[in-house]
């Protein structure tokens, strides 16, 4: 067990509990005692108890508060890798199979009693003394008084129930709550997706107008500076026709 004492501060899961499972039927000889630990396998559960009854003999390092369920559960952890609950379940699970396993003590015990008060009734019926009468009447106290605790211990365990009910319905809230987040992130990043798709084909899009309008432009100036070349030979050939007629009129006059 020392070997795995150093992870009891750092092997939390990232969820304190796995996801809600439907409470299979119990039979009456299973240690489980039809607790929350139906969750766990009943060799896990065995290894609970044990950690739980023989802590802190097993523990190495100094005593702190608070830490011995963390170190449980790495125990737990470090037995059965695919354990699915945490630290607060496992509590749990020690408190209440105690009190199941007491409330079914007390009851076998009172079924005991009430054949041994059948078997004393028969004696009474054929003795008939004041001793067996005594008997008798400690033996009805006694049932009234298991009687009683049976009561308290069934209250509390409709209690815990009830809790264990409310616990559950937390953790399915947030389980929803959770993959409605995912749900929006995956759609996020599909509309992210769509969207950079559109600006690269709009990018590429705009790149191909430009190189277009590139080559237009070169075409356009390559035609101006034709033209430019066109009009200066045009007004050159202008230009030396009109000093031509000016020297013919100038030789006619002299």
């Amino acid at each position: 067990m020392a070997a795995s004492e150093s992870r009891a501060l750092g092997a939390s899961p990232t969820g304190e509990e796995g996801p809600v499972t439907k409470k299979p039927k119990v039979e009456d000889d299973d240690i489980r005692c039809g607790s929350v630990s139906y969750r766990l396998s009943e060799d896990e559960h065995k290894t609970l108890l044990n950690l739980d009854k023989t802590f802190p003999k097993w523990r190495t390092g100094p005593a702190r508060h608070g830490q011995k369920w963390a170190r449980i559960e790495s125990e737990m952890r470090a037995h059965f890798p695919e354990l699915n609950v945490g630290k607060k379940t496992l509590q749990s699970i020690c408190a209440r199979g105690r009190g199941k396993r007491k409330l079914y003590q007390l009851q076998r015990r009172l079924k005991e009693l009430d054949a041994n008060m059948d078997e004393k009734q028969d004696v009474e019926d054929v003795k008939a003394g004041t001793n067996n009468a005594e008997e008798s009447t400690k033996g009805k106290q006694e049932v009234v008084a298991l009687q009683a605790a049976v009561k308290k211990l069934t209250e509390q365990c409709q209690v815990q129930e009830a809790a264990r009910k409310t616990e559950v319905g937390e953790a399915e809230h947030w389980r929803k709550q959770a993959q409605q987040v995912a749900q929006a992130k995956e759609e996020a990043e599909k509309e992210k997706e769509l969207l950079t798709k559109d600006f690269q084909r709009l990018m590429e899009q705009h790149e191909a107008l430009k190189e277009r309008d590139k080559k237009k432009i070169a075409v356009l100036i390559k035609q101006l500076e034709g033209e430019r070349g066109a009009n200066a030979e045009l007004l050159r050939a202008l230009a030396e026709d009109g000093d031509e007629e000016a020297t013919q009129g100038t030789e006619a006059e002299n």
